[in-house]
């Protein structure tokens, strides 16, 4: 039985998130640096399979949409591979680097201490760092999908927790303005690319 290396990298991040709904707001940094470094260190054991030189690697694929000749397909190379370490470090550095930004702070969409410039949070801990594990796992299947659909269904995907995350946390009061504003940009781009994969699997049915 071939292990789905890839798969599970990028879901351990999306287990993790998951589990945090469900667990405590003091212990959320903790399970989520936990989670990052789990996936940090897997990461690096599909690094060290990695052959230099070998081109497309640990392939997956199972068809998934017939009809359009879509599959599940995963996979890894060199520039891939690059990618993957680069998130996989980032996410435990963005998660210490906001590991005191909780304490103390409550849970409101009024202004901390009269300033208007400055915004509490609208939900609590739990949810910032889920969404952070989250974005990391989308990101992780976007780097390494291979087939053009799946690839543009993560790329619309990986909008949801970002839009969470800037109109959840964002530090200015026109927060919500912005990740609305983030998202409409974001799908509108996501339209283009729609228009493109339909291009293209209608041009591969005639070959």
């Amino acid at each position: 039985m071939t292990i789905p290396w890839l798969t599970i990298l990028a879901l351990l991040p999306a287990v993790g998130a998951v589990l945090l709904i469900f667990t405590g707001a003091k212990t959320a940094k903790q399970l989520a640096l936990v989670f990052s470094l789990l996936t940090f260190a897997f990461a690096l054991v599909i690094a060290s399979r990695f052959r230099i030189g070998g081109g497309m690697q640990l392939v997956e694929q199972v068809p998934w949409i017939k009809p359009l000749g879509a599959y599940y397909a995963l996979g890894l190379d060199g520039l891939g591979l690059t990618l993957v370490l680069l998130v996989v470090i980032i996410t435990p550095v963005v998660i210490i680097a906001s590991w005191r930004d909780f304490d103390g702070v409550g849970v409101s969409a009024e202004p901390i201490d009269g300033r208007a410039a400055t915004i509490a949070p609208k939900y609590d801990a739990r949810v910032f760092f889920a969404l952070i594990l989250a974005v990391q796992s989308c990101a992780l299947f976007l780097f390494l999908a291979t087939d053009v659909f799946l690839f543009y269904v993560f790329f619309e995907v990986i909008l949801v927790p970002m839009y969470f995350l800037i109109g959840g946390f964002g530090p200015g009061p026109r927060r919500t303005y912005a990740a609305a504003k983030f998202l409409i940009f974001g799908l509108l781009g996501g339209f283009v690319m729609l228009a493109s994969v339909i291009g293209l699997y209608v041009q591969s049915a005639k070959v």
